[in-house]
């Protein structure tokens, strides 16, 4: 089954339109580079105003664990977005950290960087 995701949530109209489709998920940019990116305050502003049926997912590039830990243990995210150069051992310390799940995103700019991509996740 095929699930949405409306990332980069910084408004209260953003919040609003993610209530009215009802995705399965809407994503929180914690990425000080991104010009999308919120405070945890300003997430939890916007979280409180998202309908309860949509998770809210924390996008990070290259964080503590610790920081996206204390995010997801304290309620203000569901679920881990990792946009970075985190790798098995980065995703082995959080996983002990906490016990929400994470998801890794990969960049593919050829053939042959799908194949590596491919081979990290098995």
């Amino acid at each position: 089954m095929t699930k949405i995701k409306l990332c980069g949530m910084m408004r209260e109209a953003d919040i609003d339109a993610a209530n009215d489709l009802m995705p399965e998920y809407v994503g929180f940019v914690f990425a000080e580079k991104s010009k999308r990116a919120v405070t945890r305050e300003r997430a939890a502003e916007l979280k409180r105003r998202l309908a309860p049926e949509i998770l809210a997912v924390g996008v990070f590039v290259d964080a503590p664990e610790g920081e996206a830990a204390v995010m997801l243990n304290s309620g203000l995210i569901d679920m881990a977005q990792l946009h970075g150069h985190e790798d098995e051992a980065y995703i082995a310390r959080l996983r002990k950290l906490t016990a929400k799940p994470i998801i890794q995103a990969f960049r593919v700019e050829n053939a042959g960087s799908v194949e590596r991509a491919a081979l990290s996740t098995a």
